[in-house]
């Protein structure tokens, strides 16, 4: 077996697989300050293989490769959804909501203060 090229992790990382993944990566630069850390894009484009931080939060972002599963897409727009909500704690929700309003996030309702 060959040495990883990074140190092994540990933890659990989540995968978001979308429909434009070097788009969802430049929102998420945008939006949420996340540092774009690696990506492995195909000849066409697609990306195979991404990752992203938050604050050393770490996320992989893949686009969708229905081919490589019997035809069947897997990202939200595929499937009519996700299963899968990613929570972040911050110190200014007012602020970081009008960060990621300004670079094109929707609300389905405002920002406040919780948990």
């Amino acid at each position: 077996m060959t040495a990883p090229h990074r140190p092994l992790r540990t933890e659990v990382v989540p995968e978001i697989c979308v429909e434009g993944a070097v788009e969802a990566i430049a929102f998420h630069v945008k939006a949420f300050g996340a540092e774009e850390m690696f990506t492995h894009a195909l000849d066409d484009g697609r990306v195979l293989h991404a990752e992203i931080s938050f604050d050393g939060f770490v996320i992989f972002v893949v686009d969708d490769f229905p081919e490589m599963n019997n035809g069947v897409g897997s990202s939200p727009k595929a499937i009519g959804g996700s299963p899968l909500v990613l929570h972040r704690d911050v110190v200014d929700v007012d602020a970081a909501t009008q960060q990621a309003v300004a670079a094109g996030a929707t609300l389905d309702f405002g920002s406040e203060d919780m948990f």
